[in-house]
């Protein structure tokens, strides 16, 4: 089974779509369900970038702990963060302009090649400063932290941060403002802004371009 872990619901679906037409079993979920699923051995997690390298890494980590293949897809994804996924195990890169013929090739290599990459990936790899990764190994933000940066970069409201996150809505408003002290910014864009620089989160393409991108869906070809 090849999970698609896309938070573009149009790109996810589409490209399941399109490969299951074309024999590869697929199926389309959400990045945050890929903890709660039942794998099986054989499995592959084709998931973005940003998902995988959050929170330290919490999501990639369990998912090769659940002996899951994972594909990293990622438009201009950052070297550091190339570096870190390639530390942490992860053996295949590719772009969202990949055309469906590579990725229905890509399925059925990446079970029996140890390492997969897109272009310049390996000159990435071996020509990275590991310095540049000390932000990912600092301790300026929490766990609860992190986790809340994380819904607020997703435009999360301070009730839906605390239902996932088991807090109270009082007490992730407090984690906020204690943070905008600490990093000296003065709301949710400056805070935004700040976990952009820093790496700790990069941009997903939208809608629009995937649509663009990849053949039409059975229910467009009907209509």
């Amino acid at each position: 089974m090849l999970w698609i872990a896309i938070q573009e619901s149009l790109f996810g679906e589409k490209l399941a779509f399109n490969l299951n037409a074309r024999g590869v079993e697929s199926q389309f979920i959400s990045p945050e369900d890929l903890f709660t699923t039942n794998f099986n051995e054989g499995d592959i997690a084709l998931v973005e970038s940003p998902e995988l390298t959050w929170m330290e890494s919490i999501l990639c980590l369990h998912l090769l702990s659940k002996k899951v293949q994972v594909i990293a897809l990622g438009f201009l994804l950052p070297p550091q963060q190339v570096y870190q996924l390639h530390q942490l195990g992860v053996r295949a890169f590719v772009d969202e302009n990949m055309e469906l013929k590579d990725f229905i090739s890509l399925t059925e290599k990446v079970r029996d090649t140890d390492v997969l990459y897109r272009e310049n990936v390996q000159e990435v790899i071996d020509n990275f400063d590991a310095e540049e990764l000390i932000h990912y190994s600092t301790n300026l933000l929490s766990n609860k932290e992190k986790q809340i940066v994380y819904w607020v970069c997703k435009d999360a409201s301070s009730k839906e941060i605390a239902e996932k996150t088991a807090n109270s809505p009082r007490t992730v408003d407090n984690i906020r403002y204690n943070l905008y002290k600490r990093i000296k910014v003065k709301g949710t864009a400056g805070l935004v802004k700040w976990a952009f620089d820093k790496g700790l989160v990069n941009p997903t393409l939208r809608n629009s371009f995937y649509k663009i991108l990849l053949p039409e869906s059975k229910r467009e070809e009907q209509d």
